[in-house]
């Protein structure tokens, strides 16, 4: 009886603990950069620029789903460094992602803003498909 009061309380006091750091961590922005080049480090100035910033700024982004794993990794740097630009100009900048391969209003919406769609070859178990993605911001 009392080894599984213990267990009970310990879980509880972890889950706790879960729930406190995840709210901390959504107060305070933190990233490191181990990359040898610093590639995903802001320059100072870029911060300060950022900091700058009085006017809202919406940017949107025209991106199909189902990105093939190269394109995908890149469109994650994407919205990784999207998020580090609101971060630093007190959430001023803010995105929205739009798929326009959902439906046929969207992607016309693609088109009249200057995004058309791109043919992109897909590899897959032994097959070689063409899917037409939209790819821009």
């Amino acid at each position: 009886m009392i080894k599984r009061r213990k267990v009970i309380y310990n879980i509880l006091m972890v889950a706790g603990l879960l729930i406190v750091l995840n709210s901390l961590s959504s107060m305070f922005f933190l990233r490191a950069d181990f990359t040898e080049d610093k590639r995903y480090t802001l320059d100072r100035s870029t911060k300060r620029i950022l900091k700058e910033v009085n006017e809202p700024i919406i940017i949107t982004l025209y991106i199909s789903e189902d990105l093939p794993t190269d394109v995908n990794r890149t469109v994650k740097d994407l919205k990784n460094l999207l998020t580090e630009y609101s971060h630093y100009s007190n959430r001023k900048i803010d995105f929205e992602y739009i798929n326009p391969n959902k439906n046929q209003g969207l992607e016309q919406e693609a088109i009249e803003a200057g995004i058309h769609p791109v043919p992109l070859e897909v590899r897959e178990k032994d097959q070689l498909t063409v899917q037409r993605v939209f790819w821009a911001w």
